[in-house]
């Protein structure tokens, strides 16, 4: 499918390729005092098994702070363009060191988040939709009223994902906290239960923003359709999902292993962008079966009749 359209892949291609050998916006100078000064504090508010602890994070922080890519918060979830290197976040490129701009405005730094999140939900949206259209059976062609409505589920549909993610993690990383200043393992106990819960919640909604590509519906009748969808398939599509996770996952260990002063990271950006949109494509592919096989379950008993 993407071998025919290989076009598809000039989204996370270029994408990759910019967020690789362009600029670094960085927030380093701007938060690297406030989070030196709140861990530094953690010794003193708690046992002193914690001294060592904090010596890590404060060498975890530099690292992420040092590495953070402000143009990378372009690569939105759960609807945008896969990203290699917005993971990665680089700062050698063959020809030296990134060219890096530090930003030390609360404020721009607001600005710049809100532009860029806008900006990766649009070419996301743009993405998905040229792939849902080269999978289907039918010649569908762009149209701009199409993706402003898209746009505008989109929208709601990651609103909607930020405000449950917000609600739901403050408790359990408050929960997992205090059990891990108890006891470390009672920590990894409630890690693994809370990552078993998500599994359980997110799984009838991985399909959820494919119905408003392929249907184009409302968003909360393609989570209807999804969770349908995956209740009818739930051995089948939990293996679709695992299969495609673990392959996934695994080939970015892959496309990773080049460094990045050598030109050959960009065998990995082009493998990570064939199989990502491979990936994705195949999801729209299952998609599509499952509805035929839901509708034509429903009009076989009208047949029966």
């Amino acid at each position: 499918m993407v071998a025919n359209h290989i076009y598809l892949i000039l989204f996370p291609l270029l994408l990759d390729v910019f967020l690789w050998l362009g600029p670094h916006l960085r927030i380093k100078n701007l938060f690297q005092p406030l989070v030196l000064s709140l861990i530094s504090d953690l010794p003193e508010l708690s046992n002193p098994e914690l001294a060592e602890m904090s010596k890590w994070s404060k060498e975890l922080w530099d690292i992420l702070l040092s590495h953070f890519n402000l143009i990378s918060l372009i690569r939105v979830f759960p609807i945008g363009i896969p990203s290699l290197m917005a993971g990665i976040s680089p700062i050698q490129t063959p020809y030296g060191s990134a060219s890096l701009f530090e930003i030390n405005n609360v404020f721009q730094v607001f600005f710049i988040w809100v532009a860029f999140t806008l900006a990766g939900i649009v070419l996301g949206c743009l993405y998905f939709d040229a792939i849902s259209r080269a999978t289907s059976n039918t010649t569908t062609h762009f149209s701009i009223n199409q993706i402003l409505d898209v746009f505008i589920q989109i929208i709601i549909f990651t609103i909607l994902c930020f405000v449950v993610i917000l609600l739901f993690s403050l408790p359990c990383l408050l929960l997992i906290t205090l059990l891990s200043l108890i006891s470390m393992t009672l920590g990894q106990i409630a890690v693994l239960f809370l990552f078993i819960i998500i599994i359980w919640f997110v799984m009838p909604l991985v399909f959820s923003p494919h119905g408003v590509f392929v249907s184009h519906d409302p968003i909360t009748t393609s989570i209807s359709t999804s969770i349908r969808l995956v209740r009818n398939f739930l051995p089948g599509t939990g293996m679709f999902i695992l299969t495609a996770l673990m392959l996934y996952q695994g080939l970015n260990l892959l496309w990773e292993t080049a460094p990045d002063t050598s030109w050959m990271t960009m065998v990995g950006i082009f493998g990570h962008a064939f199989i990502s949109t491979g990936l994705i494509a195949s999801s729209f592919v299952y998609y599509r079966k499952g509805l035929d096989w839901m509708e034509s379950k429903l009009h076989q008993p009208a047949i029966q009749a």
